[in-house]
């Protein structure tokens, strides 16, 4: 059964917010060398990581409406704030995966491969592929080779520990909760709620519970520590 991997939040302007998440006391680490990176990583001891990133304007993607896979990463560059949310697998061409999948009633594109070359400048490869219903998350295979562990452990300043809940709102959440149980299985830190959109509402991370300046958070609804103390 797959597992959450990442959150992913658009940015206009990645130097800038990741500035800015650090200046909110984040350990943010850039996905590949800083002066050309398109994304930076916000990652924990255990359990999914945050991931900032810039998508090219929408002329330079591929349209949504592009077919497979393609059109589910167009879309990105329509959105701001939180815009997806990554599902990850050890099958590692997502084989096995897509077939549970439709054989669960959850169609999904035809996998896809990608690189990255990170900061230290290793290369990583996986595999992606997306269920039709753009509503559910995206698949994909584990990073290979394998992420080094995050920068100081995944320590973070503000006393963030990791993702506690995130809340996904949807049009028609009586349909949507079985559809994601068939993708992720009865996974605890989802929580489906109506909302008038599909998509990504709020992350609550663990920790203390502190304010966080949302101008700083680039369209991010996120929080430590779920509600203030009463």
């Amino acid at each position: 059964m797959p597992r959450p991997s990442h959150l992913l939040c658009r940015v206009e302007d990645l130097p800038r917010a990741v500035a800015d998440y650090r200046a909110l006391g984040f350990t943010v680490e850039w996905g590949s060398s800083p002066g050309t990176a398109g994304n930076a990583l916000i990652r924990f001891p255990a359990g999914p990581f945050l991931e900032l990133l810039t998508v090219p304007i929408p002329a330079a993607t591929p349209p949504p409406d592009a077919p497979g896979i393609y059109g589910r990463l167009g879309s990105w560059a329509c959105g701001r704030g939180w815009i997806d949310f990554a599902v990850e697998t050890d099958d590692d061409h997502l084989d096995d995966t897509l077939s549970r999948l439709h054989a669960a009633g959850i169609p999904c594109t035809a996998p896809a491969a990608h690189h990255r070359v990170r900061a230290d400048g290793v290369a990583l490869s996986w595999w992606i592929a997306a269920p039709v219903d753009r509503a559910l998350p995206f698949v994909m295979s584990a990073y290979r080779p394998a992420q080094p562990a995050p920068v100081g452990g995944g320590a973070h300043a503000n006393g963030a520990v990791g993702v506690g809940k995130v809340v996904i709102g949807a049009r028609d959440p009586e349909r949507a909760r079985p559809r994601w149980a068939r993708v992720l299985g009865d996974e605890p830190m989802v929580e489906v709620v109506a909302a008038d959109s599909d998509g990504i509402v709020r992350v609550e991370l663990t920790g203390r519970w502190r304010p966080l300046d949302r101008a700083l958070l680039h369209g991010a609804n996120l929080t430590i520590g779920g509600h203030p103390p009463p």
